[in-house]
């Protein structure tokens, strides 16, 4: 997901390529939820990467990933692991947001306008994709098909959703993967997600 290839050397404050004893490598994203900064489309610090094809609703993609999290604060930490946002008129939204608070894993999927900020039908769904403890392997795998998203965990569907008929299938989308945080109080809360096989297909 990145434009250059990463590797064993690369490393930074955020990102760094991790391999542990049976020598299987992982992308870290490390992110303390205190720290300073923002994004324009969001309110949270983040250490995420983009992936740079862009793609509608009515095609045939998905983005699927394993990872295993660590946390000072597993219950009070809240973030997003993996997502995909739309090119909207007023902003880029999130119509799908895979959140971790608390041990539990949720798919976030909001019925945005083009104007990326009414909803559709005025809320957010939320489809429970189970638990996770620290340390704890995990795939997902979030999949889009003519306005049909199908959410996986570890190769088992879990859950479906149509968007809206008033959800745009022109506008262009695009996954990011790593941490985002959803804490609004910016506690001091460090996290990192260790993520392998981190993949964006298209039919």
């Amino acid at each position: 997901m990145l434009s250059s290839p990463v590797t064993q050397d690369f490393k930074s404050k955020y990102f760094s390529i991790y391999e542990n004893e049976s020598g299987t490598k992982y992308m870290r994203f490390s992110l303390d939820a205190s720290d300073k900064g923002k994004s324009k489309n969001g309110s949270s610090v983040r250490a995420e990467l983009r992936n740079l094809q862009e793609w509608t609703l009515s095609d045939s993609v998905s983005l699927s990933y394993t990872f295993y999290l660590t946390s000072t604060d597993f219950k009070k930490a809240k973030f997003t692991v993996g997502q995909f946002l739309q090119h909207c008129t007023k902003k880029d939204s999130p119509l799908c947001r895979i959140e971790l608070e608390n041990g539990k894993i949720t798919a976030k999927v909001t019925n945005y306008k083009s104007d990326g900020v009414t909803k559709a039908d005025g809320k957010t769904h939320s489809y429970d994709l189970g638990t996770i403890s620290q340390f704890q392997e995990v795939s997902i795998k979030i999949q889009v098909e003519n306005k049909v998203l199908s959410l996986y965990r570890d190769d088992t569907l879990k859950a479906t959703h149509t968007f809206a008929d008033s959800v745009s299938s022109k506008l262009k989308n695009y996954f990011k993967a790593g941490i985002y945080y959803q804490n609004k109080d910016s506690p001091k809360i460090f996290s990192e997600i260790f993520m392998r096989d981190l993949n964006v297909e298209s039919k």
